[in-house]
């Protein structure tokens, strides 16, 4: 079928779910199936990659975004955790006497804020 239908004009009879069977038909008559030809690009042995075909190269400086997220996570993990809190944990801060815990056991840093 190949060279015969080189330059005429084709029609191609196909099911659109299922495009494994393409039918082939020139002026009507069934002439078989379509094979699938692989085009790929052609390069010489010698030629050197295209540019963008390099890895990346290796980073340098500071990461910005990742000590941006490191501070969030630092203050995150200061937030108060109000499951932990009850008349037990109050009473508890309360006998070790914190030096750092102001009146109603808050930190002055806390009071501040």
């Amino acid at each position: 079928m190949g060279p015969a239908l080189v330059g005429r004009k084709v029609e191609l009879v196909f099911d659109p779910f299922d495009l494994t069977k393409i039918e082939v038909r020139y002026n009507g008559r069934a002439m078989g199936a379509a094979v699938p030809v692989v085009i790929g690009r052609h390069s010489h042995p010698a030629a050197r990659p295209e540019p963008g075909a390099e890895a990346p190269p290796a980073m340098t400086g500071i990461d910005y975004l990742q000590l941006v997220e490191a501070r969030a996570d630092a203050e995150l993990s200061r937030q108060i955790s109000y499951a932990g809190i009850g008349p037990e944990s109050v009473a508890r801060e309360l006998d070790r006497g914190s030096p750092s815990a102001g009146p109603g056991g808050h930190n002055e840093e806390e009071v501040a804020r």
